[in-house]
């Protein structure tokens, strides 16, 4: 699948933050896919965990779509 990357996203010790969609750990000071909504930064481990976050952003948080 193109854009999916399961190599370790961060490295022990440094901060992390969890993507939404898949729960992988990403490195917080440097994610490699971000994306704000609703004036929140989400940070994801590819570019395809976006883009199914981006398509139904409400089941992924709990803030409303619209």
């Amino acid at each position: 699948m193109s854009g999916f990357n399961m190599r370790p996203n961060h490295k022990p010790g440094n901060p992390f933050s969890i993507d939404p969609v898949c729960g992988m750990k990403v490195d917080a000071n440097q994610p490699p896919v971000q994306w704000v909504f609703q004036g929140q930064e989400y940070h994801f481990c590819s570019d395809v965990c976006k883009q199914l976050f981006q398509r139904e952003p409400q089941k992924y948080t709990k803030v409303d779509a619209g």
